[in-house]
């Protein structure tokens, strides 16, 4: 099939595969990701989101946004987050694939209208649109997100109680940092490593705050953002990915990660997190409350001191995530369900 994907705005503009490797969102991922695996698959697949070096990576055309034709021949037109003017005159089918809550325009005006199919990246996801946006459920499909699983097969020792967080600090690291103490009081070998600053969405760290509220704490590394090399080894490295989420996930893929590398999320259930992180530990209840933090110091520090039941759980999510996350597996539910 010969299938275009168009970024008009966001996180994707400019990207180009290097990002990989010295860190991007988790959408800009998804994207190269799937673009990447559909060529391997015999599919011509073309970006245009105005690359700052355009050309062939990894069997992927990046190219201007001036350069798409919407009246040439082509099977899919996919919209990657933001609405598209030039979508509703494109030949092929017409998908929007979101990723977020909400970005630029309006959803009900500039883009349903004018697709035939709306893919969204959880069940939490698809009844957010359908709440908030009153979408037609009939066009609507959800199809999960993937992991780069083979960047995962390298041998790495786990190193005894090391936790890794890898998401947002927003998310949900003050409230780790209000739990820390306890957890270190509980489990005196237990040892952090913070990763995550917003050059991955292209600004500045932005990580100052956080950084200082973990100046000086024993055990404690406060990396900001690695190369991705380097991540994938601290999640291999690490036993558990505690993290305290207050924030509506749409798919959470740092849980999907550390899952894939045997590292057990001990998270909320909010948002997608409660299908996520199906075999990693879930805390349900609100992060804001007392009971829900003593609650989710128990699971953490149970996780890290029952070393047999640990090694059971990480290795169940290892198996499980493999098979769920595999972007090849989800590259053939876009052939078969959303590009046809």
């Amino acid at each position: 099939m010969k299938v275009d994907f168009v970024c008009t705005s966001g996180s994707p503009i400019g990207v180009t595969p290097a990002r990989i490797e010295t860190g991007c969102g988790g959408a800009e991922l998804a994207l190269m990701t799937l673009a990447e695996v559909l060529a391997k698959r015999g599919h011509q697949v073309s970006i245009f989101n105005n690359p700052v070096q355009a050309g062939n990576y990894g069997g992927v055309q990046y190219s201007p946004l001036t350069l798409f034709n919407s009246a040439e021949a082509r099977d899919a037109v996919v919209a990657f987050r933001t609405p598209y003017a030039g979508i509703s005159s494109s030949k092929g089918k017409r998908v929007f694939w979101s990723c977020d809550q909400q970005t630029t325009g309006n959803y009900k005006f500039d883009i349903f209208p004018h697709v035939a199919q709306i893919v969204v990246i959880s069940p939490y996801h698809f009844q957010y649109f359908i709440n908030r946006y009153q979408a037609d459920p009939s066009k609507m499909l959800c199809v999960g997100l993937g992991v780069r699983t083979w960047e995962y097969e390298v041998p790495v020792a786990k190193v005894p109680y090391q936790m890794i967080y890898c998401s947002v600090p927003a998310r949900g690291l003050e409230t780790l940092r209000s739990c820390w103490g306890d957890i270190v009081n509980r489990v005196p070998q237990a040892t952090l490593k913070i990763t995550f600053d917003f050059r991955l969405w292209g600004f500045s760290p932005g990580v100052e705050g956080p950084r200082l509220s973990w100046a000086g704490v024993p055990g404690v590394e406060y990396l900001g953002g690695i190369p991705r090399a380097s991540l994938v080894r601290l999640q291999l490295e690490s036993e558990v990915m505690p993290y305290p989420c207050s924030y509506d996930e749409l798919f959470c893929i740092s849980a999907a990660e550390c899952q894939v590398a045997g590292c057990i999320p001990v998270t909320s259930s909010i948002g997608a997190l409660a299908t996520t992180n199906l075999y990693g530990k879930q805390s349900p209840g609100d992060p804001a409350s007392e009971s829900w933090r003593a609650n989710f110091i128990h699971e953490v520090c149970e996780t890290l001191t029952r070393r047999e039941a640990m090694l059971e759980r990480a290795e169940l999510c290892r198996s499980t995530a493999r098979t769920n996350f595999d972007w090849d597996k989800i590259a053939m539910v876009w052939e078969e369900l959303v590009l046809k």
